[in-house]
């Protein structure tokens, strides 16, 4: 199965859950209660059973692509990158920089990584295999905005895109990475949308398909016919964007996700879809399976962050409902999960938020289970 293409351009932040669920009920003399408490601790053991810790609290920010796992590391106040194959467990640990402090970035694809490196009236965009320590490949300049730090761009395969200004205009701009030569300018994005473009957030590429935020709009570009059409979200999106051919995936600024169908070329409000569905843990937690925060992509499955401070799936096809991870009742150390993340061959990483406080950790390991055997 496809792991969908992830945009992201805004962080995620932590607090405490708010969802019914971040304690636990407390009357021990009802049986129903018992009864449904005892199930819920069935249920999350057996999760337990598939769940394995594969990196320590040192890995953060881990991002998918395809059979990969990219994480960051902070010996100090610069992070260094490393990638995880999942077949084989091996790690590449990059011996490049991908910029110091919050001037850190880079994007990702099984073939390269690449990063932006403003160094005064100029931007370079420099390539490297990401099968090797550090093997350059490339270096492709751009003038420098003004305002932001480096102009958005992406990579999918081995060609790198670029979202820069043409003649005052947004335009984008294509390259690969393995010669030195001038971008190619595809087209100005107002010329695909026939509208004026406001403030440009990110965007990625997959194939000849391109999806980008502007103003909180969402946005799906053709790279064929050089035509987009609007996703119509009447809410700002909140945190990027997750796309494939079934459609794309985002989460507005009103705590909703959100899916916009490729087919039916409809928007669906998963958010109230997962509330009305027939599914139940049980009776006392009838609501833990609610969207809260967070997502990734499986096939026909969303993976999310839910009010019990837990991961369940939804099935955009049948709309089952299934949970992945629960987080144990009332144990010494409390555990969040956050931050989901989908392989192909259907590993999910998530981070565990570790507590001995009973507040959401700052920081915990990287768990890995299998939702190929959880979700079949």
């Amino acid at each position: 199965m496809a792991t969908p293409k992830k945009i992201v351009y805004a962080f995620l932040l932590l607090g405490a859950c708010s969802g019914p669920f971040g304690g636990s009920p407390t009357d021990p003399g009802d049986n129903d209660l018992q009864a449904d408490l005892t199930a819920y601790d069935r249920v999350q053991q057996a999760l337990d059973g598939h769940r394995t810790q594969t990196l320590s609290d040192s890995a953060q920010e881990i991002a998918a692509v395809h059979d990969h796992l990219y994480y960051k590391t902070y010996p100090g106040f610069s992070a260094k990158l490393h990638r995880r194959d999942d077949a084989t467990g091996k790690t590449v640990d990059y011996g490049f920089s991908i910029g110091e402090g919050d001037l850190g970035n880079y994007r990702a694809s099984d073939a390269v990584v690449l990063s932006a490196e403003r160094q005064g009236d100029t931007v370079r965009y420099r390539a490297f295999d990401a099968t090797q320590t550090n093997a350059p490949l490339s270096v492709t300049e751009f003038p420098s905005p003004s305002g932001a730090k480096w102009w958005a761009y992406a990579i999918d395969g081995t060609t790198a895109y670029v979202v820069a200004d043409a003649n005052q205009k947004p335009a984008l701009y294509r390259f690969d990475v393995h010669t030195s030569a001038t971008p190619t300018l595809l087209g100005t994005l107002e010329s695909t949308t026939g509208t004026e473009i406001g403030e440009f957030y990110d965007f990625d590429v997959a194939g000849q398909r391109m999806v980008f935020i502007e103003s909180g709009r969402v946005w799906q570009l053709d790279l064929g016919t050089m035509h987009s059409t609007s996703l119509e979200n009447q809410i700002q999106v909140s945190s990027g964007a997750a796309f494939d051919s079934r459609g794309v995936t985002f989460s507005t600024e009103d705590d909703r996700l959100m899916f916009f169908d490729a087919t039916t070329r409809k928007l669906r409000n998963l958010s109230d879809e997962i509330a009305k569905s027939d599914y139940a843990l049980n009776a006392t937690y009838d609501k833990a399976h609610y969207y809260y925060q967070d997502y990734t992509r499986w096939g026909a499955w969303v993976v999310y962050g839910a009010s019990v401070d837990g991961i369940f799936a939804y099935n955009l096809d049948t709309k089952a409902v299934a949970p992945v991870l629960l987080p144990p009742r009332d144990a010494p150390v409390r555990v969040v999960y956050r931050y989901p993340v989908a392989l192909d061959d259907g590993s999910l990483y998530v981070v565990g938020l570790l507590s001995e406080s009973g507040s959401v950790g700052a920081e915990g390991p990287v768990f890995h289970t299998d939702l190929a055997a959880l979700l079949r």
